[in-house]
């Protein structure tokens, strides 16, 4: 069992879907800030400048978010039975 919380885990096609996020954030921080100021920011300052949406959520700070707790139980069991019906006969079965 995997339960993943956190924003953009959903996988529908809002706006906060992770897959969308990261195919269209910028790949650099460009002649305005530097790359480690746009990596910092949880939204991307430019689109917050000329006040377009909010929807342009930083993907790694994105996936930094989301966790995954998985949870995993395996139980085995063997048995066996020899029943000796008569000298020189016996019954033997196992299984599972």
């Amino acid at each position: 069992m995997t339960n993943r919380k956190g924003v953009g885990t959903s996988g529908d096609s809002g706006r906060f879907n992770m897959l969308a996020q990261i195919l269209s954030a910028r790949p650099t921080g460009g002649l305005k800030m530097t790359n480690e100021e746009l990596l910092e920011s949880a939204i991307d300052p430019e689109m917050l400048s000329t006040g377009e949406s909010l929807a342009q959520v930083n993907p790694v700070k994105q996936a930094e978010s989301v966790t995954n707790d998985k949870r995993a139980e395996m139980w085995s069991a063997n048995a066996a039975v020899n029943w000796q019906i008569i000298k020189g006969l016996t019954f033997k079965t196992s299984g599972l």
